[in-house]
């Protein structure tokens, strides 16, 4: 099992990582710990935060893992110019619960979308071969009233080869 990242817009960061693994670096601790890691008065030279006017080094760091029946799906990472408190850190929990459920229904809806179009796929499988089997069933059917009618004609033609051999018999005595 490994993280993966994805940063929108997605830009490969120069020494940064895309990937973790469990326990490895503070995203992959989160998800082992399965709790919130706050990082306070972040280090000068830990991370720039840049946008289109400037750019600026946070102050604070929290790392929030979004848990659902006890499994992180997702992880968010947020940095912060300003101290983070506690009802702060209540939110960020309370909208991590709420990302999980989302992230866990589209899961569940692709999973169930995969399943119909498998079932579908399936259906117009048995559809062919029920089909298939119906054209067998005529051709048998066919086969059969031909084999039927054969019987009655051979049933008649010998009918008429015993009527002859008694007619000859009978012509035979006479003479």
């Amino acid at each position: 099992f490994h993280i993966s990242l994805l940063y929108l817009p997605y830009t490969k960061r120069k020494n940064l990582a895309n990937e973790f693994e469990i326990g490895q670096g503070l995203l992959g601790q989160a998800v082992l710990e399965k709790q919130i890691i706050l990082l306070q008065q972040v280090p000068d030279d830990y991370m720039v935060i840049n946008s289109g006017t400037g750019e600026a080094n946070p102050k604070n760091i929290v790392i929030i893992p979004c848990l659902i029946n006890d499994k992180v799906n997702a992880i968010i990472e947020q940095a912060s110019f300003h101290d983070i408190n506690h009802s702060q850190l209540d939110f960020l929990k309370m909208i991590s619960n709420n990302i999980a459920i989302n992230i866990h229904s589209a899961e569940n809806r692709e999973n169930l979308n995969k399943l119909l179009e498998k079932t579908q796929f399936q259906s117009t499988q048995l559809q062919e071969q029920q089909e298939e089997l119906m054209a067998t069933n005529e051709e048998l059917e066919e086969k059969t009233n031909s084999l039927e009618n054969q019987t009655i004609k051979l049933k008649e033609s010998e009918e008429e080869l015993k009527a002859q051999k008694e007619e000859l018999m009978a012509i035979n005595e006479e003479l």
